[in-house]
């Protein structure tokens, strides 16, 4: 998850941020966290969300959805999402992700690993 946070005061906003990790560390919805020191470290971050989709190519071919629920519903749409699409193409790779807040969700699927080479052998036998 990438958050941003901006006030018109010109400190406080780390400790904020540090407070809200901690809170989620403890109730174990944080795994891993990382605060930019800079603005140009807070630009690489959104550098590297940006290149989602250039990453992807290389992983692959990936179907790529973009999809409105209730905020309310993203995780559970997310679960039943991922499920129902291991289940029917055994090997894919779901990567959710988008702007939770608006539950706005991109939702993509990128081939099983080896689909193109199962594909090219298939096809050069008769």
């Amino acid at each position: 998850m990438l958050i941003e946070l901006s006030s018109q005061s010109r400190t406080g906003l780390r400790e904020v941020m540090e407070d809200i990790l901690a809170q989620g560390l403890e109730r174990g919805l944080v795994q891993d966290a990382t605060i930019a020191d800079s603005l140009d470290q807070g630009k690489m971050f959104w550098r590297i969300r940006e290149l989602f989709g250039e990453v992807q190519r290389h992983e692959g071919g990936s179907i790529k959805h973009d999809v409105s629920v209730p905020v309310a519903a993203v995780p559970s749409f997310i679960k039943e999402a991922s499920e129902a699409v291991t289940k029917l193409i055994p090997g894919a790779r779901p990567l959710p992700f988008g702007h939770l807040g608006d539950g706005n969700i991109h939702y993509n699927v990128t081939q099983p690993l080896g689909a193109d080479k199962r594909r090219t052998s298939r096809a050069g036998t008769t």
